[in-house]
């Protein structure tokens, strides 16, 4: 019975909660509202992006006032014209209540841009006055700056007197009633239309050897070009690669015979001839070899250990071997040049690290890749205690042709990586080194060995750049090597003449084609040739090239030197291309054929062109940079540098 009227009990209460929601009110619907932002865009004044602030809506109608209609949510409209429209917004909820928004839009044609231009006349009779005439447009006011120290003028046409002959760049600056500037600029020649406004510099050399790095009288530089010679132009605007230097190796043989061959007041006039930019040829690149090389006067290293014994700590490491002439030679040339640039490369690393214990092949034993690497920043180190700035390394010449009578090594793109990557960059990052990584240095015909290791991000987080040798192959490996990591760095770091080829003029037009109008053009920042100097004998050797020609040749009885044809190849470029100058833009028209031209802008402004005539022919041309113009005749299988 108790069960029973608890049952009954909870039917009642049920009921009662049924009754009681039956009668409970449906809440509200919220309240839908309609709203909206916009914003013009800034290069299209038609063009409207709309934002949606409406509120509690289902779905969204805009009507833009040019009879096109939308239900995006946040639509941008493009409207037909200048004008001002009505746009309007209708939110609907979801139980049909609507809310309408409007807003009038406003669209129209922007400002005219400002635009600062004008053009000028000389006057017939005072070559100093100039007319100004304003092309400008949509401007309030204008300003004139002449370029001359003279107070800025507002006139819309001013006429002007400047104060003497010369090159004035003159910039207008129109402003608008809203503020906003245009600025243009001219460079103005007041100077008799008849008259120069300049001299080039020349300096030539012709392949019959009249004229050997001769300086010539300069060329008159005028501000028109009144020829119809085929034209030249120059374009410093468009710049390549930074020159870092010319110039050659100071092998152990070739520092023997200068510190050794030569008195001391004949051994500074070769030095200063060949190292001083202002008398002499300016070479600013030297590479060094790290120990011995085919062109030294015996085989060593600079930690050599009787067989079977090691020296990881390098207790042994000395310059010793160099301090008989390549270091005293070094010192004379830093104190003629002391920004000189210089490469160290080795050929060997001593025979204790190497897998054949010999100095002749062999590999570097991975075991010594980190004392190999300290090996290097020994050398750097040691040298800079010596005053004496090692620019940068390669860490291995030639690294693909280890069976020489000399020593070398093997050393294949996989192993260089590997060494670079855990040993090599870090020693230098850890010792706080500056000195440049750069890979390979070997012949054009391989472009993969350089660009294997660049594709490592790693390795190439150390390396500066690819060097190239010209035994093998063509230039234009270089560029592409530039293309593949245009980031990094393309030197040309030998080629050696010799009495394989004793024709003068066919050697310099190969070496202009070749090596330094070649590599330039093809990227380099540097084109060095092999032994600065070697005696009438071709050495010292060290069972290597017999018959090599230095850049210059000393007698090593007499102490007479010869100036070979590299020494005037290297001329053209050393002592008018700076380091730190940038290969500029040249353009050759078809009609000048079978020549080659490079040109460049050094850090005082000074541009340098160097043009080699290969054929036989006289070449007649003007030259054209800017306002100046200049003509020169060019006798075939010559070469001239052009500096202004």
């Amino acid at each position: 019975m108790k069960n029973f009227s608890k049952l009954i009990l909870s039917l009642l209460l049920l009921l009662i909660i049924a009754q009681n929601g039956s009668c409970k009110k449906d809440s509200p619907e919220p309240k839908v509202v309609a709203g909206f932002t916009f914003t013009w865009n800034t290069t299209d004044y038609r063009i409207v992006s709309f934002t949606s602030t409406a509120e509690n809506y289902k779905s969204l109608s805009w009507n833009f006032g040019d009879n096109t209609t939308s239900t995006e949510i946040n639509p941008v409209h493009i409207f037909p014209a200048a004008g001002i429209f009505t746009v309007t917004l209708t939110a609907t909820s979801p139980g049909g209540a609507t809310d309408v928004y409007s807003a009038d839009v406003t669209i129209k044609t922007p400002d005219p841009a400002v635009l600062a231009s004008f053009t000028y006349v000389v006057d017939g009779s005072d070559f100093l006055k100039v007319s100004f005439t304003s092309t400008s447009l949509n401007y309030e006011t204008l300003a004139w700056n002449f370029g001359d120290n003279s107070p800025v003028s507002a006139e819309i046409n001013p006429v002007h007197i400047f104060p003497a002959i010369g090159v004035y760049t003159v910039v207008l600056t129109a402003t608008s009633a809203e503020g906003d500037t245009d600025i243009y600029s001219k460079e103005i020649v007041v100077a008799d239309p008849n008259g120069e406004i300049g001299k080039a510099m020349v300096w030539l050399t012709k392949g019959n050897k009249t004229k050997l790095f001769s300086k010539e009288a300069d060329l008159s530089i005028m501000p028109t070009n009144t020829t119809t010679y085929p034209l030249i132009s120059v374009d410093t605007s468009t710049t390549y690669q930074t020159i870092e230097g010319f110039g050659a190796a100071l092998t152990g043989s070739s520092a023997y015979l200068l510190n050794q061959k030569l008195d001391a007041t004949a051994r500074a006039a070769a030095l200063n001839d060949l190292f001083d930019p202002e008398n002499g040829i300016g070479i600013s690149y030297l590479r060094l070899t790290i120990g011995a090389s085919d062109f030294s006067l015996s085989d060593y290293t600079y930690d050599d250990m009787p067989a079977g014994q090691t020296d990881y700590s390098l207790e042994h490491f000395s310059l010793l071997k160099d301090q008989d002439n390549v270091i005293p030679v070094l010192k004379e040339i830093v104190q003629i040049s002391p920004a000189i640039n210089l490469m160290g490369s080795p050929w060997s690393p001593p025979a204790w690290m190497k897998t054949n214990g010999n100095l002749k092949g062999g590999k570097l034993k991975p075991v010594c890749y980190d004392v190999y690497a300290d090996y290097f920043v020994k050398y750097i180190q040691q040298m800079q205690n010596e005053g004496i700035t090692i620019a940068s390394v390669t860490p291995q010449n030639e690294p693909l042709y280890f069976t020489a009578g000399y020593p070398c090594m093997e050393m294949q793109p996989a192993d260089q990586l590997n060494f670079i990557k855990s040993s090599l960059g870090s020693k230098f990052a850890s010792a706080g080194l500056a000195t440049k990584i750069i890979i390979y240095d070997h012949n054009w015909d391989n472009t993969n060995y350089a660009i294997s290791i660049l594709n490592d991000p790693g390795a190439r987080a150390f390396i500066e750049g690819s060097a190239f040798h010209a035994y093998a192959g063509d230039v234009s490996a270089m560029t592409t090597v530039h293309n593949a990591h245009p980031d990094k760095g393309l030197y040309f770091t030998e080629i050696s003449g010799g009495a394989w080829a004793n024709d003068f003029a066919g050697n310099l037009m190969w070496n202009m084609k070749n090596i330094f109008i070649g590599t330039t053009e093809n990227w380099s920042k540097t084109a060095l040739l092999w032994n600065l100097a070697l005696d009438q004998n071709h050495g010292p050797t060290n069972n290597g090239c017999a018959d090599c020609r230095g850049v210059v040749t000393i007698n090593n009885s007499t102490g007479n030197i010869t100036k070979n044809e590299e020494y005037y190849s290297i001329a053209h470029f050393s002592k008018s291309v700076r380091p730190g100058a940038v290969r500029i833009s040249t353009g050759v028209p078809q009609s000048l054929s079978n020549i080659g031209v490079v040109a460049f802008q050094n850090l005082d402004g000074t541009k340098a062109m160097v043009i080699s005539n290969y054929s036989n022919e006289i070449k007649t041309f003007s030259v054209k940079q800017g306002i100046r113009n200049f003509s020169y005749s060019l006798s075939g299988q010559s070469v001239v540098t052009l500096v202004w």
